[in-house]
């Protein structure tokens, strides 16, 4: 496929593009330097930095994607686990820990991680009382997050989904 922002494609392998190689290296050091991804995003489009996909606009999305890649530290995923490539590293491996710790501290401290089973009875669950659907509510929490099955009609979320309309909540409940 195309070669990520920092690499060129050349004979089927990866070779460090000097100038896009520069912009990940600051992205990590302002990361480090206690950076979250919106202020990274916004000091790369004030300086007009090259974007991975080429156009002129970076997001937090993206600088997110970017700083959890571990092709930058040397590695190649396949099937969840990581080896070490055939590529040069542009970041050294001890950055690259450090700045992943502080992915999962922050996600952990801000509640982003979901819980394990959001989603497990998806297209299972059905109300007993009006046989309605049922939808994962994700329940955040700094001490567990959790979930909460709930039915359409008492949710009103998706109103093509809901089977008894009198059991909508009203709003000033």
């Amino acid at each position: 496929g195309k070669a990520i922002l920092g690499y060129t494609s050349k004979n089927k392998a990866l070779e460090i593009n000097p100038l896009e190689a520069e912009t990940v290296r600051k992205i990590f050091r302002l990361y480090l330097d206690g950076h979250g991804y919106g202020a990274i995003a916004e000091q790369l489009n004030a300086e007009k930095a090259p974007t991975p996909r080429g156009n002129s606009f970076w997001y937090a999305a993206t600088v997110a994607r970017l700083l959890q890649n571990p092709t930058y530290a040397g590695y190649i995923e396949h099937l969840g686990r990581l080896y070490k490539g055939r590529h040069e590293p542009i970041i050294d491996k001890d950055d690259w820990s450090r700045s992943q710790k502080m992915i999962a501290q922050n996600r952990y401290r801000y509640g982003v991680k979901e819980p394990p089973d959001m989603g497990l009875l998806r297209g299972v669950a059905y109300c007993g009382e009006c046989g309605a659907r049922m939808r994962a509510k994700k329940i955040t929490s700094r001490a567990k997050p959790r979930v909460q099955y709930v039915c359409y009609s008492r949710d009103g979320r998706a109103p093509h989904m809901v089977k008894n309309p009198d059991w909508l909540f009203s709003r000033s409940e």
